[in-house]
Order: C-alpha cells, then sequence, then structure tokens
C-alpha cells in the first residue's frame, strides 16, 4: 500500500557516495518511456522499465555526449527505492500536519529502481514530463532532486530542505474520483436498504478457518516454502520488476486456477510481473451482469538497501484472502448472478500502475463494474487494540459502499470495530478515477500503525500480526461479494 508520508530523498544521500575506482563506470541511462528507446546509443544494453523510463546500461567505451548527471557506487544488483527515513524531521512534521489537513494532498511515492552494475553514473537523454517520469539533477548542494511521479520536486541534503514546490492537484499520479453515475450508487443504496440477516450466508462465512490464511501468507513472505517443488516457486521479495515478483505472478495465477477458476496473466509495462486476472464460472449469470471486483496487491517493498521484501502485511494479508474466497466460492460449488472477477495487482507500490490499466481497460470496454473491493493491509493489530476495520474517507472511496460493508460486519462479524482511515492510496483509487463504484479494506481505525510497513521485516511471525483479523476482515468481504454477486447453489 502507498502511505502517507512516502519521503523523496534517499536518492540524495546517494549523491554523496561517487566512486573512489579510477577506471571508468558503466553508467544508466534513462529515456522517458514516451520516447523513443531509439535515443539510447546503439552500444547501450537494455535492461527494462523503471519510473516510467526505459533503462540502458552504457560501457565505459560507449561514446556520448550528454553529461554525467551522477554517479553511483553500490553493490551489484541492490535495490533503491526513497523512503520515509529518508526524510529531514521537521519536514515529515509539515507533510504529516498537511496530510492531517487535507486527506487528498500529493504524497510522493517511493521512486524505485534496481542498480544491476557496479559504480554507475546516471544520465538523461531527454526532458521527462513532469507527471509521467522523473528527472534527477545536480543541485549546487552536491544533492540530487527528484521530479517523482507525483511532480512534486524536492531536493534535501542529509539535515537541510534546500527546496520543495508542488504543481496543481492535476498532475497528481493519483487523480480523484470521478463522479459515480446515480444509477450505480443507488444499486449500493438498494443492497444496503435490502440488507438482512441470511443463515447460509453466516454458514458459509463459518467455513473460513485462520490454517488457510497462515499457509498462504507464510509462503508469499518466503516464511515457509516447504511446498514450493523448484527455485522458480520461490523468491525473497514481490518486487514488481524484480525476478520474484515475476515469480509470485505465477505461482498466484496457478494457485488460482487451481480453484477452477478462469485465470489469466495480463502484461500492462515491460519489465513489470503480469497482473493475475480471474473470473468465477457460473451457470446462472446473464450475458449482459453487471461485475463486482475484489482486489488486492502481491507486489511488495522492503527496508532501503536490503534485497529481501516479505511484504506479510502488505498485502500478502489481502492476497491470502483472495486465495480463500476462491476456494471457498469453489468448494460450495457457488453460482453467481454477476460477474465475479478476482484480480491480483502488480505495481501497486510504483504508483498504482497495474490497477490503473486494468480499469481503464475495463472502462474502455464498457464493463459494468457495480462494485469493486480492494483489500490492503489487513494483518496488523496494534497490541493493546480491538479487531478493527476500516474504510477510507469519502473522498476516497464511495460512501454508500462504506456504509453496505460497515453494516455487514455489524450483522456477520460484530467483534470488528469499524471506522475510518487517513491512509491512503491503494487500487480502489484507480477504479474511482474512472467512475465506478469503490472501497477499500484496512486494518486500523486511524493512520499506519505497522512499525514494519514498508519494511523487510514485514513478516507474519512478530508481535501484532493477528491472523484472527484476517479471518474477520474476510469474513465481512465475502458477505459482501455474497450480497451484491446474488449467490446461489447449483
Amino acid at each position: 500500500m502507498k502511505g502517507t508520508l512516502l519521503a523523496a530523498t534517499a536518492l540524495a544521500a546517494l549523491a554523496h557516495a561517487l566512486p573512489t575506482s579510477s577506471s571508468s563506470p558503466s553508467s544508466l541511462v534513462l529515456v522517458p518511456s514516451t520516447a523513443s528507446p531509439s535515443l539510447a546509443p546503439a552500444c547501450a544494453t537494455y535492461l527494462g522499465i523503471a519510473s516510467s523510463c526505459h533503462v540502458f546500461t552504457l560501457p565505459p567505451d560507449c561514446e556520448t555526449a550528454l553529461p554525467v548527471v551522477a554517479t553511483f557506487d553500490e553493490h551489484d544488483g541492490a535495490l533503491f527505492w526513497v523512503q520515509d527515513s529518508a526524510l529531514d524531521q521537521s519536514v515529515a512534521e509539515l507533510r504529516e500536519r498537511e496530510a492531517e489537513l487535507n486527506t487528498m494532498a500529493k504524497r510522493p511515492a517511493g521512486h524505485q529502481i534496481t542498480f544491476s552494475a557496479h559504480s554507475l553514473a546516471v544520465r538523461v537523454l531527454a526532458t521527462l514530463p513532469g507527471p509521467r517520469g522523473h528527472q534527477l539533477i545536480q543541485s549546487p548542494y552536491a544533492a540530487l532532486s527528484l521530479l517523482s511521479p507525483f511532480s512534486e520536486l524536492v531536493a534535501l541534503t542529509p539535515s537541510t530542505v534546500l527546496s520543495s514546490s508542488s504543481s496543481s492537484s492535476s498532475d497528481s499520479l493519483y487523480p480523484p474520483p470521478l463522479p459515480v453515475p446515480a444509477r450505480d450508487v443507488a444499486r449500493i443504496a438498494k443492497h444496503l436498504q435490502e440488507l438482512q440477516f441470511v443463515p447460509l450466508v453466516s454458514t458459509l462465512l463459518s467455513a473460513l478457518a485462520v490454517d488457510g490464511f497462515k499457509k498462504d501468507v507464510t509462503y508469499l513472505t518466503g516464511e515457509d516454502q516447504s511446498a514450493a517443488t523448484s527455485d522458480g516457486e520461490r523468491w525473497i521479495s514481490r518486487h514488481s520488476m524484480s525476478e520474484g515478483g515475476a515469480k509470485a505472478s505465477d505461482w498466484l495465477h496457478g494457485q488460482l486456477s487451481a480453484t477452477g477458476l478462469n485465470c489469466t496473466q495480463l502484461h500492462y509495462l515491460p519489465g513489470f510481473s503480469p497482473l493475475v486476472s480471474c473470473e468465477v464460472v457460473s451457470s446462472a449469470r446473464a450475458a449482459n451482469a453487471s461485475t463486482v471486483v475484489l482486489g488486492a496487491h502481491f507486489d511488495s517493498r522492503g527496508s532501503f538497501g536490503y534485497p529481501g521484501a516479505p511484504g506479510g502485511d502488505d498485502d500478502a494479508s489481502g492476497t491470502s484472502l483472495l486465495l480463500s474466497v476462491a476456494r471457498l466460492i469453489t468448494n460450495h460449488k457457488l453460482n453467481f448472478d454477476k460477474k465475479i472477477r478476482i484480480v491480483g495487482f502488480s505495481g501497486e507500490e510504483q504508483g498504482l500502475l497495474g490497477s490503473n490499466w486494468f480499469a481503464k481497460e475495463l472502462k474502455h470496454k464498457g464493463e459494468d463494474v457495480e462494485l469493486m473491493i480492494q483489500v490492503d493491509m489487513i494483518g496488523y493489530r496494534k497490541p493493546g487494540e480491538p479487531l478493527q476495520l476500516a474504510f477510507p474517507p469519502d473522498t476516497l472511496g464511495l460512501q454508500e459502499a462504506r456504509y453496505l460493508m460497515g453494516n455487514i460486519s455489524s450483522i456477520y462479524v460484530p467483534e470488528l470495530q469499524v471506522g475510518i482511515t487517513p491512509a491512503c492510496c491503494s487500487d480502489h483509487q484507480s477504479f474511482s478515477a474512472v467512475g465506478y463504484a469503490a472501497s477499500w479494506v484496512f486494518e486500523r481505525n486511524g493512520p499506519i500503525a505497522d512499525p514494519m510497513y514498508h519494511n523487510s521485516g514485514d513478516l507474519s511471525n512478530r508481535a501484532g500480526y493477528d491472523f484472527e483479523q484476517i479471518l474477520a476482515i474476510t469474513r465481512v468481504v465475502l458477505a459482501t461479494v455474497l450480497q451484491v454477486g446474488g449467490f446461489s447453489f447449483p
């Protein structure tokens, strides 16, 4: 999940680590994805896509007249990104106050890139468009400025703010939601009006058990991959542009397909692990039926400079929910009046890239999405706090969808304390941005409290990680899918 406070200066700190080797370094060359890759010299080697740029390595003997912007001397294959701890404390406090005043305030996400050679120099081959790319520039203070995909320019030395400015909200990577058509709002309101306790739903919810979640979460985090039959089923990171991310996509596709769902892997950007989209096979569905989308993201982030990114809470917890719901639907041979899509997104940590593409594809094809539910971070419970279920504010999700799921919780899972979170952002916003009714379920009423958020310690075997909370929230989500999807038995 994208956080409320994400810094933009870990790269700045690297500007001071210039190589001491007398040999000429290889170079990392960035070309905007909107420009032609042919801008790179013929001697450059293509690596893939990162932060809306084509990435090339340039050997020392590859001639170019382009200036070196900055040079890095770091470990081969290390993954770097921008994160909270790089912010000067005064800036972090300022941004926290801004976030409290305006939940839609722009929050720069982590710039992420993998360096695949020693002593890399960074060169820019074209002007990068502000809202779509990034640009590294040399500042007078020997620090780097990063124009993030959020069009926010931040330049910091380790302790001093040099400049900070934001463009208008229209340039934000997370555009504001489009109004949901009145007909679609009325459909969700109608479900709320007709809501009542259904004994058969309660019976189905009781079939869910903690053991299934534990097995899936510990496999996703790498804590227990003893069921793997080859190295192709093992990973230490599910970063969207890593080998582990691709393996995790294959594994998730296999697991969901094994339940009997009709699944496919969809590629949306070169270099990114494909998202996994599945449909429930149902004989009761009409050809013009509307759609219910249940989503979570399987990609992960870890600590700065560490290769491991287990992502136990963010978002193996949500991915395990998808798997448990899919298995229950298949095991009980449920039919639905509506089309039920279960989708595992990648590219979430880079700015909701996978879901943004997917939602636009559905809209372009004219798919009638009645409700989208995103599940992101449901596994952490701060010690001493009750079991909780949180929804986004009205600015980030449909109010009627929140009311519906909140009331479903009070009927079937009353032990959950229901409320609102100011945390931001997740894949439901991609659906809101094209006018679909959407909401998100989260683990806590209030801001993020998980101390292992975007940390390589985000494992399930730790204090606060609570499978009982995952189970409780899954029951609410499943009951909502059953209600809106119109379930029946053959």
